[in-house]
């Protein structure tokens, strides 16, 4: 498991370009990099997963991201 930053990072991305992949705002990339997930929703979970092609997992109040096989 990894973070998104790390998924990130790892696939070339900025957070801008990972944010309009995903259909989301970029001040949106920057809170789920802190692992802040207060008011962050299971869709902006889902919709980022799917832009870099992972499997999110949410573990002790953080997200990670697995890539999917």
């Amino acid at each position: 498991m990894k973070s998104l930053r790390e998924i990130r990072t790892e696939l070339g991305l900025s957070q801008r370009k990972l944010a309009k992949l995903a259909g989301i705002l970029q001040p949106n990339i920057v809170v789920m990099e802190r692992n802040n997930l207060q008011g962050t929703t299971i869709g902006t979970v889902s919709r980022i997963a799917k832009a870099i092609g992972c499997t999110a997992v949410i573990k002790d109040d953080a997200v990670f991201f697995e890539k999917t096989v």
